[in-house]
């Protein structure tokens, strides 16, 4: 958080406030295997409402981006993490930094796991 904020220019501590003492969540998700992929829904397509995600995936692949209209596929990177930017931190830095549409996928072939950390504000912040 320290970083967005620096990246917005403004003091690196604005945000640990209403951070500080907040509740995350952290979850796996598995994803079988599915002979007709096309026909099924790891997660459908959606915005994290949350702050900030960070991500997790196998080599398996599977997590796609809506961006120019189309959907594109998010190549994994051994040992790299995914950061989406959720609803939340949207909304605090007034739309400079926006929360990406995304959707999990299934594969055909192989089963598809993942590891994810939701960063959530502090509820009596609002």
């Amino acid at each position: 958080m320290e970083l967005l904020a620096i990246g917005l220019g403004v003091d690196r501590m604005l945000y640990r406030e209403f951070f500080e003492d907040a509740v995350s969540i952290m979850r796996t998700n598995l994803y079988p295997t599915c002979q007709e992929p096309n026909l099924s829904l790891g997660t459908g397509s959606h915005c994290d409402p949350n702050a900030l995600t960070i991500l997790h995936q196998d080599l398996v692949g599977g997590l796609d981006l809506f961006v120019g209209n189309k959907w594109h596929k998010v190549r994994p990177i051994p040992g790299a993490l995914v950061i989406n930017i959720g609803d939340v931190f949207a909304a605090l830095s007034n739309g400079i930094y926006r929360s990406c549409l995304h959707r999990a996928v299934v594969n055909s072939h192989k089963e598809r796991r993942s590891l994810v950390f939701f960063m959530c504000q502090e509820l009596t912040s609002w």
